[in-house]
């Protein structure tokens, strides 16, 4: 992995279970999600096919690791503007989305088509999906900012088709924990590096977005 370039191109995308504070709704009455407020920096970072990171490493690397036969039915969780979506429907793989950000959700449907699906709600709800089950299930660079983490697994449980597979892609805390890693510069040996104040420990920190500026 590419330390300076991957500060760039990781894109986690922020909790998406605590709304924005204030009284604003959607059309629908849903208080909105900070990533309602980032989505169009979001979308246009993103754009229709990923970024390098996701078309070279993420998306091909978790096809891989879910071993699905062509016209499988995948759930992909936490789903964004559907960038992941789309890329399985060109492997002929059949997905569905799942986001709790309306407009994450608006810019994917106008960027896909119209045969997939995608659903407006908390991965955490258990009534979600009505009882759907799926070949396989995938997050990609999400899960580790939802504050429910606990009924989340538990649902993918409960979507999951026995033997079905979930992958999860975070990203790794070596490159960035909100408010605990940091770039250096060493001046006598002429490099950048990474400095790490907290690893491998539990916590719970605000997230702002875009995630470069926290």
């Amino acid at each position: 992995m590419q330390g300076a370039v991957l500060k760039k191109k990781i894109v986690s995308r922020r909790d998406t279970h605590k709304p924005i504070r204030n009284s604003r709704t959607s059309g629908g009455g849903r208080k909105p999600t900070l990533w309602d407020q980032a989505s169009r920096w979001y979308d246009s970072l993103v754009g229709m096919s990923g970024s390098d990171y996701h078309q070279t490493i993420v998306m091909p690397g978790v096809l891989k690791m879910l071993e699905l036969k062509p016209g499988r039915r995948v759930l992909d969780l936490a789903c964004g503007q559907g960038v992941f979506s789309r890329f399985l429907l060109g492997k002929k793989i059949k997905p569905e989305g799942l986001d709790s950000s309306e407009e994450l959700l608006r810019m994917a449907r106008s960027r896909s088509v119209k045969s997939i699906p995608y659903h407006l709600g908390n991965a955490s709800d258990a009534k979600l999906l009505g009882g759907q089950e799926f070949d396989g299930i995938a997050c990609l660079l999400a899960v580790q900012n939802m504050e429910k983490i606990e009924p989340v697994f538990q649902n993918v449980a409960r979507w999951l088709k026995p033997k079905g597979k979930f992958v999860m892609v975070i990203t790794h805390p070596c490159f960035r924990i909100p408010r605990q890693t940091h770039w250096g510069w060493d001046a006598e040996k002429k490099i950048e590096y990474r400095r790490v104040d907290r690893y491998a420990n539990e916590m719970k920190i605000p997230i702002l977005t875009p995630p470069f500026i926290d």
